[in-house]
């Protein structure tokens, strides 16, 4: 949980400034975790694996549908984090961080007079609404 949530305010905070999200900084977040699962003796890397893998399946999906609008670092930062909430958690995850990125931008197109074809970093969206449903997981 600690890693994770170090990594997402790393993330979060270059996706947020400069529209990006590193594939070093994603990739290591992943080798980290499955080092971390393999070692604890946790033995759901491999169910971690295929959320993942579907993860990577649903976001390639919405990038193709939306013309490339929705960049290839969500994507692979959704894989890991699919990968450290599992496949349920995942989903729910990704429903809460679509809906809250969706009222930001209504927000910001109503209040601030954004024109629609503004980008929004959706890693932030991503990092909050996961670590925010692995709390209420772990204290549920």
């Amino acid at each position: 949980m600690y890693v994770y949530t170090f990594f997402s305010i790393l993330l979060s905070w270059e996706d947020w400034n400069e529209q990006r999200l590193p594939d070093k900084w994603v990739l290591m977040l992943f080798i980290v975790l499955v080092s971390i699962d393999y070692c604890t003796w946790e033995n759901e890397y491999l169910l971690n694996t295929v959320a993942s893998v579907w993860a990577l399946v649903v976001f390639m999906a919405a990038r193709i549908i939306t013309n490339g609008k929705l960049g290839l670092g969500d994507v692979k930062y959704s894989c890991v984090t699919a990968y450290f909430l599992g496949i349920e958690l995942w989903v729910i995850s990704t429903f809460i961080s679509c809906l809250a990125a969706l009222v930001y931008g209504i927000v910001g197109i109503k209040l601030k007079k954004w024109k629609r074809s503004k980008k929004i970093p959706f890693g932030p969206f991503i990092a909050f609404s996961a670590i925010g449903i692995k709390i209420l997981d772990i204290l549920i």
